[in-house]
């Protein structure tokens, strides 16, 4: 409550930073309570920094200043590169109670700070989603902030039919199309229908989605066919509004079918031209591989020693066992040629005798 009073005012960039991401946590706390006061104390800094970048645009449309001070340069960067980027997310949230906050906050962003900031060339280029400024109306029974949150069907039904008004007038960036009206509305298609009008949000929801596919780009447009299809084989029981929804998104496809199909042609032919190219130059380099390769010289004569070596090896492949050694066959000859003239001397002598 502290920071909510008087810190914010007094603290600077590095002080506040913290702060920030401990409110951003527990703009996801389950306590009511919690929650409101975290709204309250972001909304106190927005406007309190809306209230310096507006003193600050007036010097710079009297010419009086040329620079941004410190201060407020860091807390715009504060807001754009943190709380910006926390808010896309949290608008993401399934829990409709949680998301509430976050649309809040970036309502009062969208109110009190992204028209100032953008007179200021410093601040150009940050993402403030300041297109959504045609959504917004100083009468809450007509602002989008305050119906798509309330309780009350036919108020919701009145703030989806005043976002598909201003997307189909292009009054939207493509990047509050994708970050913003595109979550927003997809959420009533999966939400409880069981209070009185739900039926009614249901089919105003459909109608919306159908008409922010028709502006989106192709890459965002093919995402949202994907997801669509994915969710019809798991939520069995969302089935019918799912398939409806799809062909709405179908209905409003948007893309030069004839452009598209000569860009996929040109860009297989191209393929088609490349893996020509590849496989020629494959088979010259097979071909050079193969003249330059040396002949394997013929053997006419055979090396020194190898016919020893023939020979030796076929008496090892005539050699055989006997009594446990192996014999060869021109050995054994021998042995009997020996012992035959052994004989033939022994008869001799016996003669002579």
């Amino acid at each position: 409550s502290q920071f909510n009073e008087t810190y914010y005012r007094i603290w600077n960039s590095r002080q506040l930073t913290p702060v920030l991401y401990h409110y951003l946590f527990a703009l996801q706390d389950e306590e009511l309570g919690i929650r409101n006061s975290v709204v309250h104390g972001l909304n106190r800094f927005v406007n309190y920094l809306a209230s310096l970048v507006t003193d600050l645009s007036k010097q710079y449309t009297e010419s009086t200043v040329s620079t941004v001070p410190q201060d407020i340069a860091s807390g715009v960067q504060l807001l754009a590169r943190q709380l910006m980027p926390a808010i896309r997310k949290g608008i993401k949230l399934q829990n409709e109670m949680k998301r509430k906050g976050f649309i809040e906050v970036l309502g009062g962003i969208v109110r009190n700070f992204s028209e100032v900031a953008t007179k200021i060339p410093a601040f150009s280029h940050y993402n403030f989603h300041v297109d959504l400024r045609c959504l917004l109306h100083t009468d809450p029974e007509a602002d989008f902030f305050e119906n798509i949150i309330h309780l009350q069907m036919y108020r919701r039904i009145r703030s989806l039919q005043r976002l598909r008004t201003n997307v189909s007038e292009q009054k939207l960036s493509a990047s509050s199309l994708v970050h913003i009206a595109l979550p927003l509305t997809n959420h009533f298609l999966y939400e409880n229908r069981s209070r009185d009008g739900g039926h009614n949000v249901l089919e105003e929801a459909v109608n919306g989605l159908g008409q922010i596919a028709h502006e989106l780009e192709w890459n965002h447009y093919y995402a949202l066919i994907q997801t669509l299809i994915r969710q019809l084989g798991k939520r069995y029981d969302l089935q019918k509004m799912l398939i409806k929804a799809l062909c709405t998104v179908v209905e409003n496809f948007h893309f030069a079918v004839p452009d598209a199909l000569d860009a996929i042609a040109a860009e297989s032919d191209e393929q088609v031209q490349k893996a020509v190219q590849e496989g020629s130059q494959i088979a010259k380099l097979e071909h050079q591989i193969i003249t330059d390769a040396p002949a394997e010289p013929i053997a006419t004569e055979l090396p020194a020693g190898s016919v020893n070596n023939t020979k030796s090896k076929s008496k090892g492949k005539n050699g055989r066992k006997r009594n446990g050694s192996t014999v060869d066959e021109d050995g054994e000859n021998e042995e009997e040629d020996e012992s035959i003239q052994d004989a033939v001397q022994l008869d001799d002598d016996d003669d002579d005798d």
